[in-house]
């Protein structure tokens, strides 16, 4: 299946989390990678969209807020701004995070 239409509503809609996860890292459309990236209640969503989104200010509001570890990093992984990534080496509460703030 490669519809975009159809898989820009299996991550948010279909029960099983193995096909959510499989739908999500199929889509291709920005619009609807960001929306997954910044708001999606699972993760695991929110941490494959992240790892396709190119708008920077998504990307650093998620290194920033985002409540799950992992999507920080992922996201962290992506920053180039110097400034943003000491202010994360200094306080995310998340030692991996930090660490990949200063790498």
């Amino acid at each position: 299946m490669t519809s975009q239409a159809v898989l820009t509503k299996i991550p948010t809609q279909d029960p099983d989390r193995d096909i959510r996860k499989t739908a999500g890292g199929l889509i291709t459309r920005a619009n609807v990678l960001e929306r997954l990236a910044g708001s999606d209640a699972d993760p695991v969503i929110r941490y494959l969209a992240i790892r396709k989104v190119t708008d920077l200010d998504l990307i650093r509001h998620i290194a920033v807020t985002d409540p799950d570890a992992l999507c920080r990093k992922t996201a962290v992984e992506q920053i180039k701004k110097k400034s943003l990534l000491a202010y994360i080496a200094e306080f995310d509460p998340d030692v991996n995070v930090r660490i990949a703030a200063i790498k």
